[in-house]
């Protein structure tokens, strides 16, 4: 049987994803500052264009959850999406580690009882710790946009906790 949270109680849990991926920056220029980045390999600027596509898709979703997604779902589909990008040797292990965190949040979700407000604290608990374990790989992934891919430079990015 499929849990879903409501949206209305999802809105914090998803804006938790969209936190933990801040590190994809991303800007409404990301494709121009992709394409100016002329000293950067090819696969270099793929990433940079796919990372900040993707963390658009995830804000997207935050703001307008889909009737028929459950936010399990939801952070499974942006797993995948992470994971389907082929991030740089460099950063590869912490682009790895952000859509673990993507799982374990599905996980959490899947495991709490939507009906219990107690519950649904002990979900943001969850999800706070998960982040806070992936301070550091979100902020070498952050680091590697802004430097490589010119992303969040222009202060468009999520601000950092």
């Amino acid at each position: 049987m499929r849990r879903s949270l409501p949206a209305c109680r999802g809105g914090p849990a998803l804006a938790a994803a969209v936190v933990l991926l801040t590190a994809c920056g991303g800007s409404d220029d990301e494709e121009s500052a992709a394409a100016t980045s002329t000293t950067a390999e090819r696969s270099t600027s793929d990433f940079c264009s796919e990372a900040a596509s993707v963390q658009q898709r995830i804000t997207d979703s935050a703001g307008e959850p889909g009737e028929d997604t459950s936010l399990r779902e939801t952070f499974e589909a942006a797993a995948d999406e992470v994971r389907d990008i082929a991030a740089p040797e460099e950063i590869a292990a912490d682009w790895n580690a952000l859509a673990d965190g993507l799982d374990q949040f599905a996980a959490v979700i899947d495991q709490a009882d939507p009906d219990d407000p107690e519950a649904l604290g002990g979900v943001q608990e969850q999800f706070d710790q998960i982040q806070a374990q992936l301070g550091a790989a979100s902020a070498n992934v952050q680091n590697y946009l802004t430097e490589e891919c010119g992303l969040g430079s222009s202060g468009s990015a999520a601000p950092t906790s």
